[in-house]
């Protein structure tokens, strides 16, 4: 039975409760509801569904339910590149090894055995947010390494864990999608969030909050970043082109627009650029 949903647009952290007892659903979300905007679901089929729509930042859910239990759903969440970056917390009587085995096995990040306090259960999902975010910036840096490299300025290395190298090859996967699709839509100059959205098969919804989970970024500022990482490769192009040809290549409805852009995100006009880039 679903006791009711506290849904939140105004950037509230999400958490989708998946219980098929109405009790201890009830209780979780009296703990967890003063601080996040709280969903429920009463199986792991609906579970799913909810997580694909409504993309929470953390699930909570039992093992034991009908139609599909709480290990199947970690399985699921973790195949789908929409949701495989959602932590997952199991919550169950079953307390063996090889039940927490099983658990961490099919995906969940934290094991909580039933009866548990509340005070755990918040520290638990602090927790596990909190390591969302270090992940998520750990992330962000690795990119910005790799990026350098690319143009031989710089070479770093991270220790990372099974996890966090799986989480972020399905982060970059998405990523490459989405900047394939922007590419791919920059010269019809179909540079809207909802075309994009629509690019990679995710409602404008999903979208962002996809992109703010993996990136910290909104769609606007990250379709931009693409376009003008894009104006700079083709500034160093041989032969050179004009920036109307670049505008155009980029979305952009005139040099003038591109130049302004440009010079917002480095600092300089395209023009500067080129000379600072040959000098150096």
């Amino acid at each position: 039975m679903v006791t009711g949903n506290h849904v939140s647009d105004d950037g509230q952290t999400r958490i989708l409760v998946v219980e098929d007892n109405a009790d201890v659903s009830a209780f979780i979300g009296s703990v967890l509801g003063e601080s996040y905007a709280v969903a429920y679901a009463s199986d792991g089929a609906e579970g799913v569904r909810k997580a694909t729509e409504w993309m929470p930042d953390l699930i909570v859910t039992d093992v034991m339910m009908p139609e599909v239990d709480g290990l199947e759903l970690c399985r699921r969440i973790r195949s789908s590149e929409m949701t495989n970056h959602i932590p997952i917390i199991i919550i169950t009587a079953r307390t063996t090894d090889s039940d927490r085995l099983n658990g961490f096995e099919a995906g969940a990040e934290a094991y909580l055995c039933k009866p548990f306090l509340a005070e755990e259960l918040l520290l638990r999902v602090s927790k596990l947010l909190e390591q969302r975010r270090l992940l998520q910036q750990k992330f962000k840096l690795s990119m910005a390494v790799n990026k350098e490299e690319k143009t031989g300025s710089s070479s770093t290395t991270h220790e990372t864990t099974i996890y966090e190298r799986n989480l972020s090859e399905a982060n970059s996967a998405f990523l490459r999608k989405v900047n394939e699709a922007i590419l791919r839509l920059m010269p019809e100059g179909k540079l809207d969030v909802q075309d994009v959205a629509a690019a990679v098969f995710l409602s404008r919804s999903q979208f962002g909050r996809k992109l703010r989970a993996v990136v910290d970024m909104s769609p606007s500022d990250y379709i931009n970043d693409v376009r003008l990482n894009e104006v700079r490769r083709l500034l160093h192009v041989q032969p050179p082109l004009t920036l109307l040809d670049i505008a155009l290549r980029t979305g952009f409805s005139d040099h003038a627009h591109l130049t302004h852009a440009f010079r917002r995100k480095f600092g300089m006009p395209p023009s500067q650029y080129i000379r600072q880039s040959n000098a150096d």
